[in-house]
């Protein structure tokens, strides 16, 4: 240790002097080490400890953006979650003086590729608040600033890892954007493709110094559903679960895909985790917790659990997506313990909700019938019957299936969900030829008001014929899909139908 210490005084006391305006070497390196220290608290979720070390590295070199721009990562995220002015204020400061720090070095160090990822970084940022506050054309000259500066850095240092997430993220998004905003592409100047967007945020999320956590939660969302490849973004999911493990984000993204799975054991303590940990500076994030707490106990068929769980959402500013869906819930769960009298408010707050997303629609729709008239018993035993079936009780669920399809008063709009249910049942456990039957038999029945079931039919049989590898019919069935409208979760089916059918173009397969 003397040793080290007396050589490292030797080299700041003895180096040869510096070209004018160049970074200090020892300085440049406490910088970046200090930097990284607080990127790796900040995605564990200790904005103190992270707080406390980018300050650190400004105090050692004031003149160098990097840990400028991590000072705006965590009022970035918490923005997105609140929306609130304030914290946008606080992103719009921060990011500003990083980009008047990065400006300034840059005059001095031109090719400097850190300095030139910063500055289209902080851009970046700022385009992407703008976006979300829906300042369209501020956003998008801010993003054509941010893609140039990328694009500088990597031409300046190509092996600038970091850089590739941000310039993944525009040619993926640059390709996904939606007709209504394809007038930005013309101001962007950027050319979309997702495919070169992916590629490029998996070499950032395996090279990055910086931005490998980020750019393998993005990952985590790609692979799935824009490749299909569910257990690809579970391994990448898994890894920064063990490196962030107070990460509740992350947290959150493994409890919901076990959800998905119809795995509530294994989904459950991930939500209990994120309530342990109550982060307090993503505060709203915990709300979310206690909805999928709720969840996971209405599917268990623990509704006195189920209720507290969703009544602790909504009263940690449950406004907004998932107040429809949570309250009716809530209203599910107290009238299935037979008190209707106390279900009523929540039936009638989940009616009043601004319900725009599918489960939300679906929910305040429902809703709406309940307080019409009590929960009949044939609703009773199709909710039994569905928790069943998300908590992979599957052989129990297509009993109860059965029994609604046989119950004497069952209508044609209970007995095609009850159908569009087996079928999807059957689907999870790779009994294809028996759910294609459900699926058909539920497209002879008058659906009214459960008009969602017969699209998404067509859809299953459409993935079914995929693995079946009839690719013909695969595409005859998703084109279908665009025959129907104004039903529940229409925009997710409509992008994972888009989705499909471009795949299936992708394999110049199928096309007659």
């Amino acid at each position: 240790m003397k040793c080290l210490i007396t050589g490292t005084l030797f080299l700041v006391l003895f180096r040869a002097p510096l070209p004018a305006g160049s970074p200090d070497p020892g300085s440049l390196e406490r910088v970046r080490m200090l930097t990284l220290e607080g990127v790796r608290y900040l995605y564990n979720f200790d904005v103190a400890k992270a707080s406390a070390k980018f300050d650190e590295a400004i105090a050692v070199d004031p003149s160098h953006p990097r840990p400028y721009l991590s000072r705006v990562m965590a009022p970035l995220w918490k923005f997105l979650v609140t929306r609130a002015d304030s914290d946008f204020q606080e992103v719009t400061r921060l990011t500003a003086e990083c980009i008047d720090v990065a400006e300034k070095y840059l005059e001095n160090n031109e090719d400097d590729a850190d300095a030139l990822a910063c500055l289209g970084t902080a851009y970046g940022f700022r385009a992407y608040a703008g976006g979300v506050d829906k300042s369209y054309l501020k956003a998008a000259w801010d993003g054509r600033k941010s893609y140039g500066y990328l694009v500088d850095a990597v031409r300046a240092d190509p092996q600038f890892y970091d850089a590739y997430l941000w310039l993944g993220l525009y040619h993926f998004a640059v390709g996904t954007i939606p007709k209504a905003l394809q007038w930005i592409v013309g101001i962007l100047g950027i050319d979309g493709d997702k495919e070169l967007g992916i590629r490029e945020i998996e070499l950032a999320a395996r090279k990055g110094v910086y931005n490998a956590p980020q750019a393998k939660y993005f990952l985590v969302q790609f692979y799935p559903w824009y490749r299909g490849d569910f257990e690809a973004g579970e391994n990448v999911l898994d890894e920064l679960v063990r490196d962030f493990p107070a990460n509740t984000v992350f947290l959150y993204a493994k409890g919901f895909l076990k959800l998905r799975q119809n795995n509530v054991a294994a989904a459950l303590p991930y939500f209990l985790k994120m309530k342990e940990l109550n982060n307090a500076y993503f505060s709203l994030i915990n709300k979310y917790a206690e909805l999928r707490l709720g969840e996971c106990y209405f599917r268990s068929g623990e509704y006195k659990r189920a209720k507290d769980g969703y009544s602790g959402f909504l009263g940690m500013n449950g406004k907004g997506q998932f107040e429809a869906m949570a309250s009716y819930h809530a209203g599910l769960a107290t009238e299935l313990m037979g008190d209707r009298v106390s279900a009523l408010p929540f039936y009638r707050r989940a009616k009043n909700a601004d319900a725009v997303h599918g489960d939300d629609v679906y929910a305040a729709r429902h809703a709406a019938r309940l307080l019409e008239a009590p929960l009949s018993a044939l609703d009773s035993m199709l909710v039994v019957a569905r928790n069943f079936h998300r908590s992979g009780s599957y052989k129990k669920a297509l009993d109860a299936y059965a029994d609604v399809l046989q119950h004497a008063s069952a209508t044609d709009e209970r007995r095609a969900e009850a159908l569009y249910r087996t079928g999807e049942c059957l689907f999870e456990q790779d009994r294809y030829d028996e759910a294609v039957g459900q699926f058909r038999s539920l497209l002879r029945l008058k659906v009214v008001s459960e008009q969602w079931v017969k699209p998404w039919a067509h859809f299953m049989m459409g993935q079914i014929a995929v693995k079946k590898k009839d690719l013909v019919a695969a595409r005859k069935e998703f084109e279908i899909v665009g025959d129907y409208d104004n039903y529940d979760h229409k925009n997710w089916l409509t992008f994972r139908t888009e989705r499909e059918l471009e795949r299936l173009k992708n394999t110049n397969v199928g096309a007659k």
